[in-house]
């Protein structure tokens, strides 16, 4: 029984939908994969926005902390 479907033929339940419900399935089903991709890419924008952030304070920090110590120094 494991064996593997290559053709539509072999599964059933797509058979049993007319063509304008496959085209409105198919429209869901690229509707939820454009969705999907969007928030990947949201998710990666804001990741890169949080590092980018994260390096700028990390930088004011370091040069806050040079000037504390520059003036102890004095």
């Amino acid at each position: 029984m494991s064996m593997q479907r290559t053709s539509l033929e072999f599964i059933p339940e797509l058979n049993l939908l007319n063509e304008e419900e496959a085209q409105t399935q198919a429209r869901k089903n690229r509707k939820i994969v454009q969705h999907e991709i969007s928030m990947k890419l949201a998710m990666k924008g804001t990741e890169s926005s949080f590092s980018s952030g994260a390096e700028a304070g990390d930088q004011s920090r370091s040069s806050d902390t040079m000037i504390t110590i520059e003036k102890k120094k004095c």
